[in-house]
């Protein structure tokens, strides 16, 4: 698993993947459009926006590896 799939996964399940938060942090942000305070990531809406956010990229990753 590549860095930046590590850092995709953590941000759709919520659980870390990466040895620093401030990555998928920032990828959240950048996902979302906006800056994301860390009290945030507790909000359930939040979470849902980034979920669907990241599901396209999700399927992408997955039907990308079965191609290889």
């Amino acid at each position: 698993m590549t860095h930046k799939e590590a850092v995709l996964i953590s941000a759709y399940s919520g659980y870390l993947l990466t040895k620093d938060f401030s990555d998928v942090h920032k990828f959240c942000e950048e996902v979302l459009g906006r800056p994301i305070f860390i009290h945030e990531f507790a909000d359930e809406k939040v979470q849902k926006d980034i979920r669907e956010k990241c599901k396209p990229m999700i399927i992408k990753m997955i039907e990308g590896g079965q191609n290889g």
